[in-house]
């Protein structure tokens, strides 16, 4: 699983359990490529554009699809992708904090109780902390949650340590036909009950990225693992994980077993403190001619293939010690990258993002 996401159930207070739980991060396969520093430089330091090249957003004119194919630096570049904008009025740059007052509420309404138990735990990998244990001291459930708009849960007493039969990577849609050992209801009817929960101590709005069916069958158990993607004010945010660890990635994770939901972990915390309207962005035509020209640069194989090109939040998050998450509009361009290794064709998908407003790369995701 991808060691990128920092494991948000519990840190060290489930520390021993985590080691077995096949619920504690999002995997990935493959290498993971470096994009060319000096490339990426150029794309952060652009300059904003001027007045002459700017455009309202309402103004923006896009194709509905794209197709053509062309050649640089010998490789092999090609277009089939649909474009994709939210029918939305305005777009903006988004500031969120944690949510004190939230976290307060789930811990009320819906931890305490379930486990009245719990009592309050300190440690230095995490900001707050609940927890019950045994006599012996090991963990029976922990919950946390981060100054960053982070939270996780687990139940230990409930956990199952299963397997998928066939992996499905996070960034392409799926959501399995089979109904896990020891459940009665579909893949549908989980994800409602996941949503239902999330959207219930969440700013944003969700929908299933992936659904996948996990099953123990030496226990004859097994759950439902669903990756919930965001959307904010009818526009998506970006859930791919960032390529050098600076993006944060605000997709959720929830696991459902028949006695319900027994873990779950992500970037849902937050409330908004600011919201700027963008009024001038760069046209379509310039972000695709950016993309065209940094391509061949970002690509670390010799046969590039596009299939989507769509408009979505790109999350960003400081450093300091009450971090804001920022959403940043952009243009997102996912591909496949493809090369020979040990005489074998090895695909990578990627994204790589551009600002609306000034064609900033702002990324490179996978």
């Amino acid at each position: 699983m991808m060691n990128k996401v920092k494991n948000v159930l519990i840190a060290c207070l489930v520390a021993s359990m985590l080691c077995c739980s096949s619920c504690d991060k999002p995997r990935v396969t493959g290498d993971v490529a470096v994009i060319s520093q000096t490339n990426l430089e150029d794309g952060l330091n652009r300059e904003s554009i001027t007045s002459e090249e700017a455009i309202s957003f309402k103004d923006l004119k896009t194709p509905t699809h794209i197709e053509k194919s062309f050649v640089q630096n010998n490789i092999s570049i090609s277009i089939n992708a649909d474009v994709s904008v939210p029918e939305v009025e305005s777009i903006n740059r988004i500031v969120f904090i944690f949510d004190e007052d939230n976290m307060n509420r789930i811990v009320n309404e819906w931890l305490l109780p379930a486990y009245p138990d719990a009592k309050t735990h300190t440690d230095e990998s995490y900001d707050y902390g609940w927890g019950t244990s045994k006599e012996d001291g090991s963990v029976l459930m922990g919950f946390s949650a981060d100054r960053d708009g982070r939270i996780g849960f687990v139940d230990a007493s409930k956990d199952i340590n299963g397997s998928e039969e066939e992996y499905h990577p996070l960034g392409i849609r799926y959501i399995t036909n089979e109904i896990p050992l020891g459940m009665n209801i579909d893949a549908q009817e989980a994800e409602k009950t996941a949503i239902t929960f999330v959207e219930k101590y969440a700013p944003f709005k969700y929908s299933a990225l992936k659904i996948s069916d996990v099953n123990d069958k030496q226990r004859n158990k097994g759950y439902y693992e669903i990756y919930l993607q965001p959307e904010y004010r009818k526009i998506p945010v970006c859930v791919a994980l960032s390529c050098d660890g600076y993006n944060p990635s605000l997709f959720f994770e929830v696991c459902i077993s028949a006695e319900g939901i027994f873990s779950f972990q992500g970037i849902s915390n937050l409330k908004e403190i600011d919201c700027k309207s963008v009024e001038n962005i760069m046209s379509f035509d310039s972000i695709m001619e950016y993309f065209s020209n940094d391509i061949a640069v970002l690509a670390i194989g010799t046969d590039v293939r596009v299939n989507n090109i769509y408009l979505a939040y790109i999350p960003e998050c400081d450093n300091s010690a009450n971090p804001e998450i920022k959403l940043i509009p952009a243009w997102c361009f996912e591909y496949t990258d493809s090369r020979i290794e040990d005489g074998q064709k090895v695909d990578m998908k990627f994204t790589v993002a551009y600002s609306v407003e000034n064609g900033r790369v702002m990324g490179k995701f996978f």
